[in-house]
Formats: C-alpha cells, sequence, structure tokens
C-alpha cells in the first residue's frame, strides 16, 4: 500500500493509541500505524483480535477515566476514533445518556489524560455533520456549527470537536479534527454498506425517497485514514498549520446519495428503482416513528436526518486539506467499488443463508 507518509520519516511516534479500535476507522489505522512501524495501542470496549508484536490490546470503557488514564500514559499521540451513532432526533433518555457519556464524556477523558500525560498530537475523528442545519453546496471549514440538531449524533460531535479544537495548545498538546462523509469500505465494519446490502435484499429499496439533483459527500475509509495520518504528521512537524483545525475529507466527488449506490444495488442483482418520491412530506412521517420508538416501538429504518440528506444539497469541498495536509484522496467511487461489489455479494448470500 502506498502511505501518505514515508515509513521512514514519522515524527508523530513512537507510540501511538487508537481508540475505537474494533470499529471501522479505528481498525484500518490501527493496521496503517502498524505498517509504519509504530507501537500501537489498540483502545476499544470491545476485544481487538489481532496479534502483532508491535501491538498491544486494551479492553476497557472510554467512559471510565482510570482506564483511559493506563491506556494514555507513555504515547506521543492519540486517533481519537471512539463513537457512537444514532441518527435519531427523539430518543429515550438512556440513549442520550448513552452517547452523551461515549462520545462527549469518553473524548473529555482522552483530552485530560492526554494533558495528564504530555501527548503532543491528538487527531479527532469528528463528522461533516458538525454543520449540518442547513443545506450547504461547496461549502468549507468556515462554516458555523450547526445550531439547531436533527440528530443526537451530530449534537454529540457538534460539542466533542468543539472541546478537541478547544484544547489545542494547552500545554504541549496540538489538536486537529477530521470531519468525513459517509465512511465506507469492503468491511462487515462498514455501516453504511452493510445497511445499504441489507436494505437491497430485504426489497426495502423498490422506491427511491429524495431528490435527484441532492448531492452529499462520501469518504473511503482508506482517504480518511490518509488524512488522519497526514494531520497528525502535520502536528508534529507544522503545529501553527494544523494545531486547532478542522478538515473536511471527502473522495471529492460530491455524489447524489441513492445514484452513487447504483452499481451496487444492480451488482446486487436487483433493479434501481424508478420511481422518486419527494423527500419533505416524509420529514414529519419519519419523526412520528422517532417518536414511536421512543414510547417502545422498533427503531425506523430511515430517519427524518437521513431522509434530509436525501433531499437536501449538503457537500463540501477539501481545499483546505488539499492545501495544509497535502491530503489527495487515493480511492474514488469507481476504485473503491471495485472491492465493495465482490464484498456485497458476499455478505447479500450469508444473509441469504440465515
Amino acid at each position: 500500500m502506498t502511505f501518505p507518509v514515508d515509513s521512514s520519516n514519522v515524527k508523530f511516534g513512537p507510540n501511538v493509541l487508537v481508540t475505537g479500535a474494533s470499529g471501522f476507522v479505528g481498525n484500518e489505522l490501527v493496521q496503517r500505524l502498524l505498517e509504519l512501524g509504530l507501537n500501537v495501542r489498540a483502545f476499544d470496549i470491545n476485544p481487538y483480535d489481532f496479534r502483532h508484536p508491535n501491538l498491544v490490546s486494551i479492553q476497557g470503557d472510554i467512559r471510565d477515566a482510570d482506564t483511559v488514564n493506563r491506556a494514555v500514559e507513555g504515547v506521543q499521540t492519540i486517533f481519537h476514533a471512539a463513537a457512537v451513532i444514532c441518527l435519531l432526533g427523539v430518543y429515550r433518555k438512556a440513549v442520550r445518556e448513552f452517547s452523551f457519556g461515549i462520545n462527549v464524556g469518553g473524548t473529555q477523558n482522552i483530552l485530560d489524560a492526554a494533558r495528564r500525560h504530555g501527548v503532543k498530537q491528538l487527531v479527532h475523528t469528528s463528522s461533516h455533520n458538525v454543520c449540518m442545519d442547513r443545506p450547504l453546496s461547496g461549502a468549507d471549514e468556515s462554516q458555523p456549527y450547526a445550531q439547531t440538531y436533527m440528530d443526537l449524533y451530530t449534537e454529540t460531535k457538534v460539542i466533542a470537536e468543539q472541546a478537541v479544537l478547544g484544547s489545542d495548545n494547552i500545554g504541549d498538546l496540538r489538536t486537529a479534527a477530521i470531519r468525513p462523509g459517509g465512511i465506507w469500505g469492503p468491511s462487515r465494519r462498514s455501516v453504511m454498506i452493510n445497511i445499504l446490502v441489507e436494505q437491497v435484499t430485504a426489497g426495502k429499496f423498490a422506491v427511491a425517497v429524495g431528490s435527484k439533483t441532492a448531492k452529499t459527500d462520501c469518504s473511503h475509509v482508506q482517504n480518511v485514514a490518509d488524512a488522519e495520518i497526514l494531520a497528525a504528521q502535520k502536528l508534529a512537524t507544522d503545529p501553527d498549520v494544523a494545531g486547532g483545525q478542522p478538515y473536511f475529507i471527502t473522495d471529492g466527488e460530491p455524489f447524489n446519495q441513492l445514484l452513487w449506490a447504483e452499481p451496487l444495488v444492480t451488482a446486487l442483482g436487483h433493479p434501481f428503482p424508478k420511481i422518486w418520491l419527494p423527500g419533505r412530506p416524509f420529514y414529519p412521517i419519519a419523526r412520528a416513528l422517532e417518536w414511536a420508538h421512543k414510547l417502545g416501538g422498533p427503531e425506523p429504518d430511515l430517519t427524518k436526518s437521513a431522509i434530509w440528506k436525501l433531499t437536501e444539497d449538503y457537500w463540501v469541498r477539501i481545499d483546505k486539506a488539499r492545501r495544509e495536509l497535502g491530503y489527495t484522496p487515493r480511492v474514488n467511487r469507481e476504485s473503491g467499488m471495485k472491492e465493495v461489489i465482490p464484498y456485497a455479494r458476499q455478505y447479500a448470500a450469508e444473509l441469504a443463508n440465515r
């Protein structure tokens, strides 16, 4: 694999911590950092089932400050990818407490431990959702944070990113935030691809809901890992450029989200929908289903925020990451689908045999 940073010139090691290591981005980072020759600590509440002489797996809860302190001690750089995703705008109290505990409280534990142990660099996996209370077409990082929240995930990611960037240059710590779009790739860890395969094979993709002209961003997991590594390197070599900065990271080709998935849908042997229904009439329906879930009903397949992204423009530019980090998307839709489609077919076959 080609790396954005040469293994002989890594400036942010030798010891690094990856939180959320069993997740999609976290696992990609662990593997890439090991290939760069670094000593990696993989931290997650779930066991990290991989063996390598330079890898230490730490199983623990990011909400527990003592556990986080032990994981952080002795590392120079933290890649903070641990998070939970809740796209509900109406939710039970326990769901809110759980999401805040991990996405906000866990992030604060990481920041506190980083300062306590003299960590030099922290790269936070944020989300392009942090500006999502209005349509965006080609926006950059000068856009303000969302002031109202369509879902719980957006709210927690705004608060967490503000805490991370607000901690830059306090003591020895320099911080940056990476803002990917929908993260995809050929992996059982890819929630985006798995949900799509499950819906297609279950016959839930008979009609398209949304607008044919609405565009949003996807971010291949390899591109996200590239950006995180580049950000860590920049924080170590030129911290006054990247320190305290957010970076939108995408594949650099905004797409209609449903049309983006068309090659995968047809590869699974299903016709792409010919009927398009406008998304806005579904907003109150989706919200009603969220309320029903809060009161004890099943979790809805589509939330208001998900339908909103199918209906409104919400895409951003990556010029700042190109200019300041040297980021270039190495995987696009065409090249990435060559690996995703075989995986999707395999997953669909497994679903059919259950």
